[in-house]
């Protein structure tokens, strides 16, 4: 019996198959050989001569050609040899890997570093933080005096066999340094809030004071004379005759002229800077801005619909020609009765000012003081805080707000 080795069979099995087909093929003579070669070689010249045309045709050019046929041996264990190759090349990744991530994962393998914690104290309080390895320094300084205090990283020392006593204090310290500055900046933060309230509350007066003719800069040249309804009971300075007379049932505007406002619209701008739209002295000047009908002449008649405190005659802005004395008793602040804020939201607040009447001395006797209450809220066309209403309030509610503060 032949002997037949096992990797000859798996070489040569393509070999053998080829050696079947031969047998199985049909004889040829020479005669029907040539035949067929000659209609193939006329078969080809005829394909050959069309793809000339083709080629042409479609300006393209073909460089490759390839002509008889190469046998190339291969072996039909070869495929699964590379493929138990592959397995063995995945399940080396794969058991690598995992061994790689269990000793980094091991306790201690990688200790986190604490954050240093710097912090320096001013008399509002201030926290800044700076990174330092494995150790927490805290330096609290206060009023010229300065504490240092050091801790290690708890991780760090249990994976080396280390303890540190003032890993405690210094988180202490921290919490406690960190609980100063907050409270510092949230009085600080009032402080400022009330500040702020009393300096809108002062522009405020300044504003309500100036839209009714106090304090006015200046008036543009010319005037309006408009006569007005005798039942109105108005009467006028003669700016007309530029003397001292008054005038009965007649009423003069003189063009607006001041710092702050020569317009309508810069004069809405000047009242929103305090005030919202929906507080009093807004509305009171939306109802006073009134423009005059397009037929009306200077020195005509209006009826008592077109009568306010402002006229705007083609385009332009008027405001009431002053009459005489007018002005209004100054308020007087102290320093030593600060604003007090109430029932403070994210959107309002409620502020309460003492306030005397006239003198250039300070006054310091609550019992004198009166007291405006002051309306706040955040106005979303500015994104900041506008006055909405203000009462004045009798002697003893500031009094009575300020004992249960400092008591």
């Amino acid at each position: 019996m032949k002997k037949t080795d096992l990797f000859d069979i798996f070489e040569n099995a393509e070999d053998e198959l080829m050696e079947d087909f031969t047998e199985m093929s049909p004889e040829i003579s020479d005669e029907r050989l040539e035949e067929l070669l000659a209609v193939s070689e006329r078969n080809y010249k005829m394909k050959k001569k069309e793809y000339e045309r083709t080629r042409k045709d479609k300006n393209k050019e073909y460089d490759g050609a390839v002509s008889g046929v190469e046998r190339v041996k291969r072996p039909a264990w070869l495929a699964p040899l590379v493929m138990a190759a592959s397995l063995v090349l995945i399940a080396g990744v794969v058991l690598g890997s995992t061994a790689l991530l269990r000793r980094h994962g091991k306790s201690g393998g990688v200790t986190p570093d604490l954050t240093a914690v710097t912090t320096t104290a001013d008399k509002n309080g201030e926290i800044t933080t700076t990174k330092s390895g494995s150790t927490v320094t805290v330096t609290t300084t206060k009023a010229g005096s300065t504490t240092a205090v050091s801790g290690t990283n708890t991780a760090a020392a249990a994976a080396s066999g280390q303890t540190d006593s003032t890993t405690s204090a210094a988180s202490a310290a921290v919490a406690e340094t960190t609980a100063a500055a907050a409270a510092n900046e949230t009085a600080s933060g009032e402080q400022e809030l009330e500040r702020y309230a009393l300096e809108l509350y002062k522009r405020s007066e300044t504003v309500n004071d100036k839209i009714n003719g106090i304090g006015v800069s200046g008036y543009g040249d010319g005037f309006l004379k408009v006569s007005v309804d005798p039942g109105l009971g108005y009467s006028s300075y003669d700016y007309e005759h530029n003397n001292s007379q008054w005038v009965d049932n007649v009423k003069f505007y003189l063009p607006a002229a001041d710092e702050n406002f020569t317009t309508a619209d810069e004069l809405r701008s000047y009242v929103r800077s305090a005030f919202t739209k929906n507080c009093f002295v807004y509305r009171w000047l939306e109802d006073n801005l009134i423009t005059a009908p397009d037929d009306f002449e200077n020195g005509g008649y209006l009826d008592s619909e077109y009568i306010g405190y402002y006229l705007i005659y083609r385009g332009k802005l008027y405001m009431t020609a002053p009459g005489g004395g007018k002005g209004s008793l100054s308020h007087e602040y102290s320093e030593a009765y600060p604003v007090i804020i109430t029932n403070k939201t994210d959107t309002s607040f409620t502020a309460y000012v003492a306030e005397w009447y006239g003198g250039s001395e300070p006054y310091h006797d609550l019992n004198e003081a009166t007291c405006a209450e002051v309306k706040y809220v955040l106005d979303p066309e500015f994104n900041d805080w506008r006055i909405n209403d203000i009462v004045t309030r009798p002697p003893g509610v500031y009094k009575e707000l300020y004992d249960s503060r400092n008591n």
